[in-house]
């Protein structure tokens, strides 16, 4: 449904002609969690007993392939904000759990999202 859902918005949005960037969701859950990430992330989910943490993980990794796909086969702007999270040595400082990010995870993502702009013309002479 997500799939479908997503390719129907980004076409009914290419049809008016206009630009969007799709984003992938970024997560402090890997396959190598440290036991404070662990517990950062799994600490307030009681409603999510039935998933372990590997499976949640890959949840998120096939919504996120999800997103790819589509903005690929829409030919949408994609920011794989997933990736460039994942890269950070020190990806705890930026997530309040396994998905809410605090003020330094917010700074991060809003300067992805403003350096993409920039690089696909929709805003000009940004400076962090």
């Amino acid at each position: 449904i997500f799939k479908n859902n997503l390719e129907n918005l980004l076409e009914f949005i290419n049809a008016k002609n206009t630009k969007v960037i799709v984003i992938t969701w970024p997560t402090l859950l890997s396959n190598n969690m440290t036991t404070d990430e662990k517990i950062k992330c799994f600490s307030t989910m009681e409603w999510c007993a039935y998933l372990n943490e590997k499976d949640f993980y890959k949840l998120y990794q096939e919504y996120n392939e999800i997103i790819r796909e589509a903005s690929n086969k829409k030919n949408v702007i994609l920011l794989d904000a997933a990736d460039y999270f994942a890269r950070l040595k020190d990806r705890s400082d930026y997530f309040l759990d396994h998905k809410h990010l605090l003020d330094k995870g917010n700074n991060y993502l809003a300067g992805l999202i403003a350096d993409k702009m920039e690089l696909e013309g929709i805003i000009h002479n940004y400076s962090r």
